[in-house]
């Protein structure tokens, strides 16, 4: 018996089968009836028109391909003979047909061959998100759903939809300390709380989307773990069994389940936030409130990305294959505009609702181009120049990718037609014309950007001048006190217990001088008198470094020493921070810049200089301030603590030794007696230690009066903006722009 040739096997031999595990889901898409054609063996899924799907369920095996596909020309179907014959090759193709009479292998080999020339030119997206899968949870999933399934029944949901107006309510009574605190969350000494809280959320966030999938009779065949731009691990589950479901609501309460429980948590957060003190678990709170409320929704939400948000989108809209027909749509309004291709053609159910198939498209063209930027820009912030390799080979992949996009593009195909080259030429070069003028001739007045940090001039730092425990608060953060008055107390038996032995000392002195001055011995009363003089001297000096342990305000004003109340029972060195006196007087603006942006302003500032304005993190407010003096050179002297990024700053420092110090005055730091600012930072960190630092790059330092700014703390710092009448073409700022970032993210060594 000799083997078939399957390659010379014809449409009059094959008599295809319809696979029996298939199963077909019943759905009304935008108005008409469609089938999702369930294929669990592979996991897919297809959608079918009604046609389509009465011709794939009479491939029984009983009939040729060939006589199937004549029934349709005789008008005995819905579909043309082409439409007919074309829906079989795509049933070979899907593997849906169990006959292995037919050309399929050639069909499958040719298949994979064009999926992965289309993988090809998305072989860089993989370098930003990775997928690792783990198996099937589907076993473990089950009993979550019985336990927590009713999280999901329509009275939990008005619960919390119930739950949400109350955090709404929180959120705007406590506006102006969540806009404050979440300036903080995103400094690099946060970063590891909150991708823990992250990556716990969406652990949370998944398990939600499984027990949604399985309480509506689906089944979840995969979860696994994606890396992110590789610092993000987030976890996912293939929850694409709910696209069977014949409820669109169910499926959208599938897609929704994660950021459902996550803004529920979110809820939660915020109240504990609310009713707890400054601390770890008021932190971790705060953490859970950012990470499941703003990350949630800046992705998870939006449906410009395939997230939840893409999916509960297109079926509130009740719209499929929404990313693909608004691709479609974008596309085809370039050529016409761009190129001037007036038969390129549209699909019908593309041109029905044009509209909004362009404006998704156009929207998720340009926020695909954000996200891939701001991903490469924040691997090069985190890996510096230990990035450069990858994100390199990012940039030719991604580079490669455009330009076959482009190809693509240019290439004139059935549907989108003949590229008249005569008229597309012109527009094309106009349009390069106009993008060059725009860089060239227009002028803008960029604004110098610095830094700058809110201080008083006559502020009191006070200082431990015994060393000691804190036994007892007097006062508390933001209280006004009076010229000495009490504050805290210090703790130091040893103190105390050297000033008991000195002065016991001292009274035996004193008697056994007396007894020698009765007894008449004039030598060894003379000798006991000058030891008696140096007791009372050491007696003195004891009874200060114990009066110091109450320690005083030093001048009237208000407390500033946020951390006070965790620090009961905290032990503090001689010369160590304890807490500041602000006085009742207006803050001045300490502004740091950069040396070219110092000297792009600076002729300006000797003339006639405008108001800075600030923006400090935290407050929606902007500030005017007026400069009032400037450094004679830039120097690599910390201006504040509050910016150096040993202490959560933005600017980075590194450590001096006291012989580079004493050898480079430029490099010094200011000393406690001139004006510097109090942190919590300082308060935990030696003195030698905070001072003994250096900027890597030298900057200017400015001091700009506030204003109208009474209501502001000292140390809380923000960005500084300075506009003069310097104009500068539109294409420089932005090639100086890029350049200034390349270089501090790759060129600049870290902190």
């Amino acid at each position: 018996m000799s083997l078939i040739d399957h390659a010379v096997v014809t449409w009059d031999t094959a008599r295809p089968r319809l696979r029996q595990d298939l199963q077909f889901h019943f759905q009304l898409v935008e108005g008409r009836p469609m089938y999702v054609v369930e294929d669990r063996a592979n996991r897919a899924y297809h959608q079918l028109g009604v046609p389509e799907y009465r011709f794939l369920r009479s491939l029984n095996g009983t009939k040729p391909a060939a006589k199937l596909v004549a029934e349709c020309s005789a008008g005995r179907n819905e579909l043309t003979e082409n439409e007919a014959e074309g829906l079989l090759r795509w049933a070979i193709d899907q593997h849906l047909l169990q006959s292995s009479k037919s050309d399929q292998a050639d069909r499958r080999l040719a298949q994979a061959e064009d999926q992965a020339g289309k993988g090809k030119a998305k072989q860089w997206q993989r370098l930003f998100f990775v997928k690792i899968p783990l198996g099937s949870p589907d076993r473990f999933f089950r009993p979550f759903t019985r336990l927590l399934g009713w999280t999901l029944d329509p009275w939990a949901m008005l619960a919390a939809a119930l739950a949400g107006v109350y955090g709404c309510y929180l959120a705007a009574s406590h506006y102006a300390l969540l806009m404050e605190a979440s300036s903080r969350a995103f400094l690099p000494q946060n970063w590891i709380w909150l991708l823990v809280v992250t990556v716990v959320l969406k652990l949370i966030h998944e398990l939600w989307h499984g027990i949604a999938t399985q309480k509506y009779g689906g089944v979840v065949p995969e979860w696994g773990v994606q890396l992110i731009a590789w610092i993000s691990p987030m976890t996912y589950v293939d929850a694409s069994s709910s696209w069977s479901f014949p409820s669109r609501w169910h499926r959208i309460t599938v897609a929704a389940a994660g950021m459902y429980v996550e803004l529920l948590l979110a809820v939660g957060a915020l109240h504990l936030w609310t009713v707890t003190e400054p601390g770890f678990l008021n932190e971790i709170c705060f953490n859970v409130l950012v990470s499941a409320s703003m990350i949630t929704l800046l992705f998870n939400a939006n449906p410009l990305m395939r997230f939840d948000g893409y999916y509960i989108f297109s079926d509130l809209l009740n719209l499929r294959n929404l990313g693909q027909r608004g691709q479609q749509a974008f596309s085809w309004l370039n050529r016409r505009v761009f190129l001037g291709a007036k038969s390129a053609s549209l699909p019908p159910v593309v041109r029905k609702r044009f509209l909004t198939y362009i404006l998704y498209g156009a929207g998720a063209w340009c926020w695909r181009i954000i996200v891939t930027i701001g991903l490469m820009a924040l691997a090069a912030r985190l890996f510096h120049g230990m990035g450069l390799l990858p994100l390199l080979l990012a940039f030719v992949l991604g580079t490669a990718s455009l330009v076959h996009s482009t190809v693509v593009f240019f290439k004139p195909t059935e549907r989108s037609g003949h590229i008249p080259w005569g008229r597309a030429s012109w527009r094309i070069g106009l349009a390069v014309l106009a993008a060059g003028a725009a860089l060239t001739f227009i002028q803008i007045n960029p604004a110098a950007a610095g830094l700058a940090v809110v201080e008083y001039p006559g502020k009191a730092i006070v200082r431990a001048e015994t060393p000691g425990f804190v036994s007892t608060l007097h006062t508390a953060d933001q209280e006004a006190v009076a010229q000495g008055q009490l504050l805290l107390t210090l703790g130091n038996e040893s103190e105390t217990a050297q000033l008991a032995m000195d002065e016991a000392q001292l009274a035996l002195s004193e008697a056994r001088a007396r007894m020698l001055y009765l007894t008449e011995n004039l030598e060894e009363w003379q000798l006991e008198v000058q030891r008696l003089e140096g007791l009372k001297e050491r007696v003195s000096v004891q009874q200060k470094r114990v009066r110091a342990l109450e320690v005083r305000a030093p001048v009237a004003g208000r407390v500033h020493a946020p951390p006070l109340i965790h620090q009961k029972g905290a032990y503090f060195d001689t010369g160590h921070p304890l807490l500041t006196i602000i006085p009742e007087e207006a803050p001045q603006f300490l502004i740091s810049l950069r040396q070219q942006d110092f000297q792009k302003i600076s002729s300006e500032l000797a003339a006639d200089p405008q108001p800075f304005r600030i923006r400090l993190l935290g407050r929606t407010k902007e500030y005017p301030a007026r400069l009032k003096r400037t450094d004679s050179k830039a120097t690599f002297a910390v201006p504040s603590p509050v910016l150096a990024s040993s202490a959560g700053g933005p600017l980075a420092v590194r450590s001096i030794n006291q012989r580079e110090t004493a050898s480079n005055k430029e490099g010094l730091a200011r000393g406690a007696a001139k004006s510097e600012s109090m942190t919590y930072f300082d308060s935990i960190k030696p003195e030698a230690e905070r001072e003994n630092m250096e900027l890597l790059q030298p900057r200017f330092t400015l001091y700009a009066s506030a204003g109208e700014a009474e209501d502001l703390r000292e140390g809380e710092w923000g960005r500084s903006f300075y506009e003069g009448e310097t104009e500068e073409a539109l294409g420089r700022y932005l090639y100086r722009v890029i350049r200034s970032y390349l270089e501090k993210a790759f060129l600049e060594p870290e902190s």
